[in-house]
């Protein structure tokens, strides 16, 4: 004899089973890059009392990135791209938030080592060198076509669904 809880529950976990078995896109979205930039301070060292994670990249060589970011896809409202030698660099074009951030980096922190992540993924590393108040970031790569389209593809939607 089945109650009327018992068919609920009967056909909750017979809809769950439908919709998982179903959807072709699941593991699209699992695996779907989303382009999500982030800057981060970074050294070679593990720095004591301040939270890092230790990347690999390159031939076996790590760098300690801090968890916390500096900037993100929520202070990039454009990114341009541009032809390097190997590929191409990118362009940051910064919000007002962004550009009052960079202005004080770019100022006090000259010689400061910056890692920027995509999705979580170290793909580049940059030293602070000159001040600026342009509200603008190069990033010379060499970063792959599939990686710079993406971003460029990609940054005015992330702009909007993080502000």
């Amino acid at each position: 004899m089945v109650t009327s809880v018992g068919r609920i529950l009967l056909a909750g976990i017979i809809v769950a089973c439908v919709v998982v078995t179903s959807c072709d896109t699941l593991p699209d979205l699992q695996q779907k890059r989303r382009y999500i930039v982030t800057l981060h301070y970074c050294s070679a060292r593990e720095q004591p009392h301040v939270v890092d994670r230790k990347l690999i990249y390159g031939a076996n060589q790590h760098i300690y990135v801090r968890d916390s970011h500096i900037l993100s896809s929520l202070n990039l409202p454009r990114i341009e791209a541009y032809t390097v030698s190997g590929g191409h660099g990118v362009r940051f074009f910064l919000d007002n938030h962004g550009r009052y951030v960079w202005t004080q980096i770019s100022g006090s922190e000259k010689g400061q080592l910056l890692a920027l992540l995509v999705d979580g993924e170290l793909v580049g590393l940059v030293r602070v060198t000159d001040y600026s108040d342009e509200g603008v970031i190069d990033f010379d790569g060499p970063f792959s076509t599939e990686l710079t389209m993406g971003l460029v593809d990609n940054v005015e939607r992330n702009y909007e669904k993080l502000n």
